[in-house]
Protein backbone atom coordinates (compact mmCIF):
# COMPACT_ATOMS: atom_id res chain seq x y z
CA UNK A 1 0.00 0.00 0.00
CA UNK A 2 2.96 2.17 0.55
CA UNK A 3 4.15 2.69 -2.56
CA UNK A 4 1.40 4.40 -4.01
CA UNK A 5 -0.87 5.79 -0.99
CA UNK A 6 1.67 6.90 1.23
CA UNK A 7 1.17 10.71 1.74
CA UNK A 8 3.58 13.76 0.75
CA UNK A 9 6.41 14.21 2.92
CA UNK A 10 5.58 11.17 5.21
CA UNK A 11 8.44 8.17 5.46
CA UNK A 12 7.85 4.15 5.29
CA UNK A 13 7.64 3.46 8.99
CA UNK A 14 5.85 0.55 11.20
CA UNK A 15 2.91 3.22 11.00
CA UNK A 16 3.24 4.84 7.86
CA UNK A 17 0.37 7.71 6.88
CA UNK A 18 -1.46 6.60 3.83
CA UNK A 19 -3.03 9.98 2.93
CA UNK A 20 -2.59 9.50 -1.14
CA UNK A 21 -2.27 12.36 -3.47
CA UNK A 22 1.22 11.40 -4.45
CA UNK A 23 0.88 11.89 -8.80
CA UNK A 24 1.44 8.11 -10.74
CA UNK A 25 2.19 9.46 -14.38
CA UNK A 26 1.03 7.07 -16.62
CA UNK A 27 0.92 6.97 -20.44
CA UNK A 28 -3.19 6.78 -19.94
CA UNK A 29 -2.68 9.96 -17.81
CA UNK A 30 -1.67 11.22 -14.34
CA UNK A 31 -3.67 9.25 -11.23
CA UNK A 32 -3.83 10.11 -7.73
CA UNK A 33 -4.17 7.42 -5.34
CA UNK A 34 -6.83 8.01 -2.57
CA UNK A 35 -6.37 8.66 0.93
CA UNK A 36 -6.86 5.10 2.40
CA UNK A 37 -6.11 6.08 6.10
CA UNK A 38 -9.24 5.39 8.65
CA UNK A 39 -9.74 8.97 8.55
CA UNK A 40 -13.98 8.49 9.07
CA UNK A 41 -13.93 12.01 6.06
CA UNK A 42 -11.79 11.82 3.63
CA UNK A 43 -10.30 8.24 3.60
CA UNK A 44 -11.81 4.94 4.38
CA UNK A 45 -12.62 5.19 8.16
CA UNK A 46 -16.26 4.56 7.71
CA UNK A 47 -15.88 2.00 4.75
CA UNK A 48 -17.52 -1.12 6.65
CA UNK A 49 -16.53 -4.56 5.80
CA UNK A 50 -18.59 -5.49 2.99
CA UNK A 51 -17.15 -1.88 0.93
CA UNK A 52 -13.35 -2.69 1.71
CA UNK A 53 -14.16 -6.27 0.30
CA UNK A 54 -15.87 -5.04 -2.96
CA UNK A 55 -12.85 -2.56 -3.42
CA UNK A 56 -10.18 -5.46 -3.05
CA UNK A 57 -12.02 -8.41 -4.82
CA UNK A 58 -14.03 -6.47 -7.60
CA UNK A 59 -12.62 -3.10 -7.77
CA UNK A 60 -16.00 -1.36 -6.42
CA UNK A 61 -15.74 1.56 -4.33
CA UNK A 62 -18.54 2.50 -1.78
CA UNK A 63 -21.61 3.36 -3.95
CA UNK A 64 -20.90 0.68 -7.00
CA UNK A 65 -18.75 3.49 -8.65
CA UNK A 66 -15.66 1.44 -10.63
CA UNK A 67 -12.43 1.60 -9.31
CA UNK A 68 -9.41 2.49 -12.16
CA UNK A 69 -7.32 -0.40 -12.60
CA UNK A 70 -3.94 1.28 -11.43
CA UNK A 71 -5.88 -0.10 -8.47
CA UNK A 72 -4.49 -3.54 -8.54
CA UNK A 73 -7.57 -5.05 -7.08
CA UNK A 74 -7.56 -8.21 -9.60
CA UNK A 75 -3.74 -9.04 -7.65
CA UNK A 76 -6.00 -9.73 -4.25
CA UNK A 77 -8.26 -12.66 -6.02
CA UNK A 78 -6.41 -15.48 -4.42
CA UNK A 79 -6.61 -13.65 -1.12
CA UNK A 80 -9.45 -15.11 1.27
CA UNK A 81 -12.30 -12.46 3.14
CA UNK A 82 -10.53 -13.22 6.27
CA UNK A 83 -6.88 -12.13 5.11
CA UNK A 84 -8.28 -9.22 3.53
CA UNK A 85 -10.45 -8.28 7.25
CA UNK A 86 -7.14 -8.79 8.71
CA UNK A 87 -5.51 -5.84 6.28
CA UNK A 88 -8.17 -4.10 7.01
CA UNK A 89 -7.91 -3.96 10.57
CA UNK A 90 -4.07 -3.53 10.23
CA UNK A 91 -5.10 -0.29 7.76
CA UNK A 92 -7.38 0.64 10.81
CA UNK A 93 -4.43 1.32 13.26
CA UNK A 94 -2.06 3.75 11.23
CA UNK A 95 -3.00 7.65 11.53
CA UNK A 96 -6.15 9.12 10.17
CA UNK A 97 -5.21 12.09 7.65
CA UNK A 98 -7.44 14.07 7.22
CA UNK A 99 -6.24 14.61 3.03
CA UNK A 100 -9.07 15.26 0.27
CA UNK A 101 -8.61 12.94 -2.16
CA UNK A 102 -7.37 14.35 -5.86
CA UNK A 103 -9.13 14.01 -8.71
CA UNK A 104 -6.97 11.99 -11.56
CA UNK A 105 -5.90 13.94 -14.24
CA UNK A 106 -7.17 11.67 -17.18
CA UNK A 107 -8.58 12.83 -20.91
CA UNK A 108 -11.29 11.36 -22.48
CA UNK A 109 -12.34 8.73 -22.56
CA UNK A 110 -10.39 7.51 -19.85
CA UNK A 111 -12.44 10.09 -18.10
CA UNK A 112 -15.35 8.33 -17.75
CA UNK A 113 -15.37 5.85 -14.93
CA UNK A 114 -18.60 4.01 -16.27
CA UNK A 115 -16.79 2.64 -19.24
CA UNK A 116 -14.32 0.76 -16.42
CA UNK A 117 -16.85 -1.55 -16.43
CA UNK A 118 -16.82 -3.03 -20.03
CA UNK A 119 -13.56 -4.42 -19.59
CA UNK A 120 -14.45 -6.48 -16.88
CA UNK A 121 -17.60 -8.31 -18.19
CA UNK A 122 -14.99 -9.29 -20.99
CA UNK A 123 -11.91 -11.76 -20.33
CA UNK A 124 -9.64 -11.01 -23.07
CA UNK A 125 -10.37 -7.46 -22.85
CA UNK A 126 -9.42 -7.90 -18.61
CA UNK A 127 -6.37 -9.80 -20.09
CA UNK A 128 -5.27 -7.00 -22.29
CA UNK A 129 -5.62 -4.39 -19.59
CA UNK A 130 -4.13 -6.68 -16.80
CA UNK A 131 -1.22 -6.43 -19.61
CA UNK A 132 -1.44 -2.95 -20.43
CA UNK A 133 -1.23 -2.11 -16.31
CA UNK A 134 1.79 -4.33 -16.35
CA UNK A 135 3.05 -2.50 -19.06
CA UNK A 136 2.88 0.90 -17.48
CA UNK A 137 4.28 -0.72 -14.30
CA UNK A 138 7.28 -1.95 -15.77
CA UNK A 139 8.22 0.90 -18.42
CA UNK A 140 7.81 3.35 -14.86
CA UNK A 141 10.00 1.40 -12.88
CA UNK A 142 7.64 0.14 -10.12
CA UNK A 143 7.35 -3.51 -11.43
CA UNK A 144 10.51 -5.22 -12.79
CA UNK A 145 10.02 -6.73 -15.99
CA UNK A 146 10.58 -10.59 -14.36
CA UNK A 147 8.34 -10.45 -11.93
CA UNK A 148 5.22 -10.27 -14.43
CA UNK A 149 2.44 -11.91 -13.75
CA UNK A 150 0.69 -14.12 -15.77
CA UNK A 151 -3.17 -13.52 -16.74
CA UNK A 152 -4.05 -16.84 -15.23
CA UNK A 153 -2.09 -16.38 -11.68
CA UNK A 154 -4.31 -12.78 -11.56
CA UNK A 155 -8.06 -13.92 -11.77
CA UNK A 156 -9.30 -17.01 -10.30
CA UNK A 157 -9.17 -19.65 -11.77
CA UNK A 158 -12.92 -20.57 -12.75
CA UNK A 159 -12.69 -17.27 -14.13
CA UNK A 160 -9.55 -17.63 -16.34
CA UNK A 161 -10.48 -21.11 -17.53
CA UNK A 162 -13.37 -19.20 -19.64
CA UNK A 163 -11.04 -16.55 -20.99
CA UNK A 164 -9.11 -19.58 -22.65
Amino acid sequence: CISCHLSAGANASDRPELGGGQPLATKFGTFYPPNISPDPDTGIGRWSALDFLNAMKRGLAPGGRHLYPAFPYTSYQRMTAADLLDLKAFLDTLPAVKQANRPNALPFPLSIRRGIGLWKTDPVVEKRAIDALQDMLVASGVLEPAKRVAYENVVDTAFASKAR
